[in-house]
């Protein structure tokens, strides 16, 4: 527990978290990448990772990160097929903003939007779907 009480009672710092990931094989596995940053080097946090099956979010592990980096989930098989992922997705973390992004390589269309904005914070949280990983250039 004493990364918790350094970062969050004796620290200041405010990470933003990125989440982006591809759905495959049905929905059945999840391939993305987590990147925390905005953190000195020695700022950690455990990031959920959740899935949406069309009942609501389930969380299904979670993600240990150190500083301003990123965490690549390779091929993750899922429990069940899922229509969408977040990281964070029930709030359960402070953070200046939290992105999940969907990746689909077969469209051209990029969509953003703003969920909500943390009380007590000027930070805000939004969830991008980028029907083209080069719709983004």
């Amino acid at each position: 527990m004493d990364w918790f009480f350094n970062e969050w009672v004796y620290g200041t710092e405010m990470p933003s978290y990125r989440f982006d990931y591809q759905l495959s094989d049905g929905g059945t596995t999840l391939t993305g990448k987590i990147t925390q940053s905005s953190v000195s080097d020695k700022f950690k946090m455990l990031v959920p990772v959740y899935i949406d099956s069309g009942k609501g979010w389930v969380k299904i592990g979670a993600a240990m990160m150190t500083g301003n980096t990123s965490v690549d989930l390779n091929g993750v098989k899922l429990p069940q097929a899922a229509n969408r992922a977040a990281i964070c997705a029930l709030d359960d973390i402070l953070a200046l903003s939290v992105q999940n992004s969907k990746l689909e390589a077969d469209n051209w269309i990029a969509l953003t939007s703003t969920l909500h904005q943390p009380r007590g914070s000027s930070g805000s949280r939004q969830d991008e779907i980028f029907l083209n990983p080069d719709a983004r250039l």
